[in-house]
């Protein structure tokens, strides 16, 4: 698999927590202007890892949702960074692993507040 943009596997899996959304409301979550994210999602769309639909109580807006393939891409997307987290890992000593090990709470719950 390619890799992503990280523009684009951010905002594929920012999709596949919320679940749908408007695009209006994806920018705000990625910290990004919405002309910005517009262009992400098109790109997205002719990929088919995203659909675009009318929202069904505001025509005028769009609800964008993760397709399967999105899911899909959003897994492999994880993989690789996995992959590449664990050849960083396997260089350093064991006991420097178990401090990292030992603060993930702490890394989780910060991450958690950016939610």
């Amino acid at each position: 698999m390619r890799p992503l943009p990280y523009s684009h596997s951010s905002a594929l899996a920012t999709l596949d927590r919320l679940g749908s959304t408007t695009p209006t409301q994806l920018a705000v979550q990625e910290g990004v202007r919405k002309p910005s994210i517009t262009r992400v999602l098109a790109i997205l769309e002719q990929q088919g890892l995203v659909r675009r639909a009318t929202d069904p109580t505001d025509a005028r807006q769009n609800i964008v949702r993760i397709t399967p393939a999105g899911r899909r891409a959003v897994t492999e997307s994880r993989q690789l960074v996995d992959q590449w987290y664990r050849s960083l890992l396997a260089q350093i000593e064991p006991e420097d692993v178990q401090t990292l090990r030992e603060s993930l709470p702490a890394l989780r719950a910060l991450a958690d507040k950016t939610y």
